[in-house]
């Protein structure tokens, strides 16, 4: 049966994946700040934000190693419990706290009681299902979803490999491929039913996602390091804006955060796989020519403590811009959703501000801890297994 490429070590990273992480953090942060000054009809036309989390699951999908025997899960699933699962539940209690404390000093009124907030579902359950409990901390819905798929992908694989021995002959991963991709389309039939319980958003998720993870993997395995990126990007860039083209005289959408999938076509989810390796060739041209740095390095490796904490970067930011103000109906509206953005706030400085105040916060953490010492199973540096 084919290797992977093994997990990489601190010393050793794929720049690649890191700037495709990096380009698909941006993505996210300019999807929660809206349209991009001077860039608003080619963000249309390609839409990041419908593929910017096909992103991550591909770079996961990727770096995956194989899972030969049952010892081997059992690593497998420590390691992650401890990099992903136990760090959420963490989090997630600080953000327990926050939405309990916040709301007494700015009046905001789009988080819970203190009576819905402390409750063993939303500190325990929600994390890993809809993700959107405290709404400081919805960014972190894709963790927990990370977290399970991982899980079960770890479980089939394995499955994979004692079928190969009770066979006796190898099973190549491609030819495992449609299996996958039968249950993103019935993900993607499921999620136009009247669903609305976290837990049936969960396992859509679920279903989704092992899909591209699994795409990520056969890349890794089939393609990476035997094509040329320089011939294969403009390729890609083609088709892709060819399927990009049709999708958006379709009518469809397309999305896998809260899978918003257009129901007359599956156009939506090959976009899901186009675009993540659309950005992959496109990093691996980069690479090429941009110097290594300490910045991208650290940005590659906590990028999921950065992603959890920019919605919380950037309302205290808003609200100092809209206390400024001294405006009653911006006020009004500030205290309503967690999604306004004060009328007096340039895109690119607020941008520029979340980011430098998230790695500014990832770097105390991290002193912190080496300060402290405390055991990493209780307090971890990163949210990236």
């Amino acid at each position: 049966m084919e290797q992977l490429t093994p997990i990489p070590d601190k010393s050793t990273r794929n720049r690649s994946l890191d700037l495709m992480k990096g380009i698909a953090m941006l993505f996210v942060l300019f999807a929660h700040h809206g349209s991009v000054p001077g860039a608003t009809h080619l963000v249309y036309y390609f839409q990041p934000y419908a593929y910017c989390i096909s992103m991550f699951l591909f770079a996961s999908g990727f770096l995956l190693h194989d899972l030969r025997s049952w010892e081997d899960y059992r690593r497998f699933l420590r390691a992650k419990t401890l990099h992903l699962a136990l760090p959420l539940l963490g989090w997630n209690v600080v953000y327990a706290v926050i939405a309990t404390v916040i709301p007494y000093f700015t009046g905001i009124r789009f988080t819970r009681t203190p009576e819905q907030i402390w409750t063993i579902e939303r500190l325990l359950f929600e994390p890993f299902l809809g993700g959107h409990q405290y709404t400081f901390n919805l960014a972190t819905w894709f963790v927990g979803t990370l977290y399970v798929t991982l899980v079960v992908y770890g479980l089939f694989q394995v499955l994979h490999s004692r079928l190969e021995e009770r066979c006796h002959r190898s099973v190549p991963h491609w030819l495992t491929l449609p299996f996958y991709f039968g249950l993103a389309v019935s993900a993607l039939y499921l999620t136009n039913l009247p669903f609305t319980s976290h837990w049936v958003l969960g396992g859509l998720k679920l279903l989704f996602a092992l899909f591209i993870i699994h795409v990520g993997r056969c890349y890794a395995l089939y393609l990476d390091g035997h094509i040329r990126p320089r011939l294969q990007f403009p390729l890609m860039l083609a088709v892709f804006a060819l399927f990009r083209l049709v999708l958006h005289f379709g009518g469809g959408t397309c999305g896998i955060a809260w899978m918003n999938f257009g129901g007359e076509h599956f156009l939506p989810l090959f976009v899901c796989v186009l675009g993540p390796v659309l950005w992959k060739l496109f990093s691996d041209i980069m690479v090429r020519h941009l110097p290594g740095g300490i910045l991208e390095n650290y940005v590659g490796r906590y990028t999921w403590s950065i992603m959890t904490n920019h919605l919380l970067v950037r309302f205290a930011i808003c609200a100092w811009c809209t206390y400024l103000l001294h405006d009653a109906a911006a006020l009004e509206e500030f205290r309503s959703s967690i999604w306004f953005i004060p009328s007096n706030a340039d895109f690119w400085l607020l941008i520029i501000a979340e980011l430098t105040l998230c790695i500014l916060w990832q770097i105390a953490f991290d002193k912190l801890k080496k300060l402290f010492r405390v055991h990493p199973m209780l307090l971890t540096k990163t949210l990236w297994g």
